[in-house]
């Protein structure tokens, strides 16, 4: 959610950084975001080590976290930018290269195919605490599969440059969203490790705002509409009783008429 200035066709430095899963390397990308410039995107995953060639088999289903760099500014940059990786903690494998911008968004294409079940819960977050540290590490060392994964996404630059009022968006003040997923490739075994994504939530709540994403919301996540949408949702109740009063478009996080 950092700006990046950049036509479609243009290179971006992208890819993953591995690190084990601590807490020092997570306070560390803590800081990290504190001091980038807008161009510097980094976005922190923690899960299970997947089976890439640039990761020691050692570490392939293992827990781990990383580090997705989305950087859009000059190539002469990137020197610095890839230590300032280095400086997270000990990398364990690293795939960070010039490509267009378009590519980021399929990297884990092939470890994520169609056809898998997902459950999701999302928050928003002001700030990464120690003690929502203490909980990415934790319930990241007990990820329940391969493509379970918990995100987190820095959320500044020309995202607080506009009114928490001015757009649906109500949450121009968080600096963080985490989605939380457990992925699994049948449906039985998915809602058996739906536990660990409530009990994960759960945990973060403390370090948490009222709402999340929509898009890392689940099913079971309607009562959460209101929070969400914060300030903002008497005013969409409003918009939807004159442009769709008989709820025809329910099949999401409805805001009721």
């Amino acid at each position: 959610m950092r700006g990046v200035r950049l036509a479609l066709g243009e290179n971006i430095l992208g890819g993953p950084t591995f690190y084990p899963l601590d807490g020092d390397v997570l306070r560390a990308y803590r800081e990290l975001i504190a001091d980038s410039p807008e161009e510097f995107n980094p976005v922190l995953v923690i899960g299970l080590g997947p089976p890439l060639p640039f990761l020691p088999e050692r570490w392939h289903g293992r827990p781990l976290c990383g580090v997705i760099t989305c950087f859009s500014g000059p190539g002469d940059e990137d020197d610095r930018v890839l230590a300032r990786l280095r400086r997270l903690g000990p990398v364990l494998g690293q795939h960070v290269g010039r490509m267009p911008y378009p590519v980021i968004n399929t990297l884990f294409d092939e470890l994520l195919p169609a056809g898998l079940f997902h459950y999701w819960k999302g928050c928003f977050a002001t700030d990464l605490p120690d003690g929502a540290i203490d909980t990415y590490v934790e319930y990241g060392a007990d990820t329940p599969s391969l493509e379970s994964a918990t995100v987190v996404f820095p959320i500044d630059g020309a995202c607080h440059r506009v009114g928490p009022e001015e757009t649906a968006f109500a949450y121009r003040d968080a600096h963080f969203s985490t989605a939380l997923s457990s992925t699994l490739p049948t449906r039985t075994a998915l809602e058996a490790e739906i536990g660990w994504v409530r009990a994960f939530a759960a945990a973060l709540e403390p370090h948490s705002l009222g709402g999340g994403y929509v898009n890392f919301m689940d099913a079971d996540d309607q009562h959460r509409v209101r929070a969400n949408h914060r300030q903002n949702h008497d005013r969409l109740v409003a918009l939807k009783r004159r442009v769709d009063p008989g709820n025809l478009f329910r099949l999401n996080h409805n805001i009721a008429p």
